[in-house]
């Protein structure tokens, strides 16, 4: 029986392998295995220097995609690859051009238990430390806010993007994680931040009726690409919400980016 060699979650997807090749005809060949998001960032990003070719029945065995870059691979790209082996990218929605998490919240163990991974033990010991200030809580802290800021500068895409803005948290009072996290993310990254507000609401539970709310509003008109950055990726309400709220007012492109996913859905 043959089995694919890759099967996508819904939920979100790292790049399980890739590998430059050259084709018959000698242009050099970047192999994927891996889901389609990543396969359309690339043809997107590179429009003008790549192009998808059919792979082979042989091929496609073991690969999912086969991009042709004629004039070469270009620069960069090979680490961006590795990186998107670590990170996760997150199926398309709607309103979202690109999704991306640091990592997963949990995953299972060798017993098929689950256990945070480092960027869930990061959350647990900023958003919820019980004693936010103590050592352990700073250095967590600061891990968790290298870690985004390593991704948006080495992303073309989001070190590209100039403004940054995140979904209002359950308060209404600006003040929340995720607010603060985008701040920091934009201000470390040279970006401009833009509030977005909404009024207090009951906390989001991971579970339950996913419907997207239309009260969200962005301060400000926007005419270009926006991040959006938020702490935990639980049903993407509150992230599509943003979205659709940035699209109002006016942004051409969203992207998000949130420090874990979690894997219960």
């Amino acid at each position: 029986m043959h089995f694919p060699p890759f099967s996508p979650d819904p939920r979100g997807n790292k790049l399980k392998k890739y590998k430059v090749a050259k084709t018959m005809a000698g242009d050099p060949v970047v192999l994927l295995c891996g889901p389609k998001e990543i396969a359309d960032l690339l043809l997107a990003w590179y429009a003008s220097s790549c192009s998808r070719i059919s792979l082979s029945d042989k091929g496609a065995e073991s690969w999912t995609d086969a991009i042709r870059f004629p004039s070469g691979v270009p620069d960069g790209l090979p680490d961006l690859l590795q990186r998107l082996q670590g990170w996760l990218t997150l199926s398309a929605r709607p309103d979202v051009n690109l999704g991306t998490s640091i990592d997963w919240f949990k995953r299972a163990d060798e017993l098929g238990n689950l256990v945070n991974t480092d960027m869930g033990r990061r959350v647990n010991f900023t958003k919820y430390a019980p004693y936010p200030n103590g050592s352990s809580s700073r250095q967590a802290r600061g891990e968790l806010y290298d870690a985004m800021v390593d991704l948006v500068e080495n992303h073309p895409v989001y070190a590209s993007t100039r403004l940054v803005t995140s979904p209002p948290g359950s308060a209404g009072d600006g003040n929340s994680f995720g607010e603060r996290l985008g701040r920091a993310v934009a201000q470390r990254t040279g970006k401009r931040y833009i509030v977005t507000t909404g009024p207090a609401r009951p906390p989001q539970k991971e579970e339950g009726e996913r419907v997207v709310r239309d009260d969200f509003v962005l301060s400000e008109s926007v005419s270009e690409r926006i991040l959006v950055i938020d702490d935990v990726f639980y049903t993407g309400i509150t992230l599509d919400a943003t979205a659709r709220a940035a699209r109002r007012a006016g942004a051409t492109e969203v992207i998000t980016l949130t420090a874990a996913r979690t894997l219960r859905r």
